[in-house]
């Protein structure tokens, strides 16, 4: 088998020296010390926060991902999370927020990986935007009481399923994933997650943590030709439906192009309905007005009632009704086709494990805002190969 061997001295150094040069304007620096063998061994936990209630997952270095806990939300809980997605709504219809922008300081380093050019242009694209756009509100002063709330809600998922774990974790990081609605929305509400993350003692390591771009990670679309993918998430709190297109052709990046978060056709209304064929009548038109005019060639179905039968043949009407339409990406959800191999999990807990997976990358790769030395690099390597 043949080992890669770890990067020469001189180039090395060389980034080193970059690095401090940089560090003058951007902040970026040389990591202080080498990640620990415990962390870079260490298994991800990644936890889902939904409009009704919030998943958590835990991925480890042998390839395993073990679902750990659904909480149901409180009342409170489901007042924020719609408070926020109204004002996200208002937002994209071009309003300004009721919620003032913050930044909350980044407590945890997290390493460029230096082999890579996009890695190298998001960091200090981040760096640039962050002189242009100070913090707009100190923490001390924030105002909104949902921050308290949905840091309640990770503070009962911490408590009943991470502090429970054996052996116990010997860190607090984890990938949070949130609905779609702050998309586009210029970051105004990542601020507020990220501090309701550190309230309930937990360091968020996501980059672009809306729910969509996890799920279509875990459906394999990254590196696929599909131009049009619809996300559907329904719960007892809301339906939301995502339309997302790959950004400026990124193959790796899909991104929500139109979206709706809806309460007045959440699942439980469903239930309470009197007519019924009024209310999938109206969650047809959602989907129109979100699909408008694009062809649809790949689906995927997220929550606790993704598998409802009617929700199911609302999107077959409107995927019948599509002059090019591939009609087999309905397979997957059709209840007339019986899985014996089905896991009836995978749409309630979708994020939550493909948040996982990802944290347990950054778990082995880094999250230092910072260069490694050389001998952290061949510490890497070294490590890598003797498990070979």
């Amino acid at each position: 088998m043949a080992i890669t061997q770890p990067p020469s001295g001189s180039l090395s150094w060389l980034v080193v020296i970059v690095a401090l040069l940089l560090s003058t304007t951007t902040s970026l620096s040389v990591c202080p010390t080498c990640r620990s063998k415990e962390l870079r061994n260490g298994p991800g936990v990644g936890i889902d926060l939904t409009m009704a209630y919030g998943t958590a997952a835990i991925h480890f270095k042998n390839g395993t991902t073990r679902d750990l806990i659904k909480i149901n939300g409180t009342q409170e809980y489901l007042s924020a999370m719609r408070t926020i997605a109204d004002d996200a709504q208002n937002v994209r219809n071009g309003m300004n927020s009721s919620m003032k922008k913050i930044w909350v300081p980044n407590t945890t380093e997290r390493r460029v990986n230096w082999r890579s050019p996009w890695e190298w242009y998001r960091f200090i694209a981040g760096k640039l935007h962050q002189l242009i756009n100070p913090p707009s509100v100190p923490i001390a002063e924030l105002p909104d009481d949902w921050v308290y709330t949905i840091a309640a809600m990770l503070s009962t998922i911490k408590l009943a399923a991470l502090d429970t774990l054996v052996p116990p974790l010997q860190y607090n990081y984890v990938l949070l994933t949130w609905p779609d609605f702050e998309a586009d929305t210029g970051h105004i509400y990542r601020g507020r997650f990220e501090l309701a993350c550190r309230l309930a003692g937990l360091e968020d390591l996501g980059q672009s943590n809306i729910a969509s771009y996890y799920a279509l990670r875990h459906g394999g679309t990254h590196g696929s030709d599909h131009p049009a993918m619809l996300v559907i998430s329904y719960n007892t709190a809301s339906l939301g439906i995502t339309l997302n297109t790959l950004l400026d052709e990124d193959e790796d990046f899909p991104w929500p192009l139109r979206l709706v978060e809806d309460s007045d056709h959440a699942a439980e209304h469903a239930l309470l309905q009197k007519d019924p064929a009024r209310y999938w009548h109206e969650v047809r038109d959602l989907l129109r007005t979100v699909i408008g005019n694009e062809t649809i060639d790949y689906l995927l179905l997220l929550g606790s009632h993704a598998r409802d039968p009617g929700l199911f043949q609302a999107v077959k009407n409107i995927l019948e009704g599509q002059p090019d339409a591939n009609l087999s990406i309905l397979d997957r959800y059709n209840p007339a086709i019986p899985r014996e191999d089905q896991d009836k999990d995978e749409p309630l807990f979708t994020l939550a494990r493909e948040a996982s997976r990802a944290a347990r990358h950054g778990m082995e790769t880094g999250f230092h805002t910072c260069i490694e030395l050389p001998s952290c690099i061949v510490l890497d390597e070294e490590d890598e190969h003797s498990e070979l």
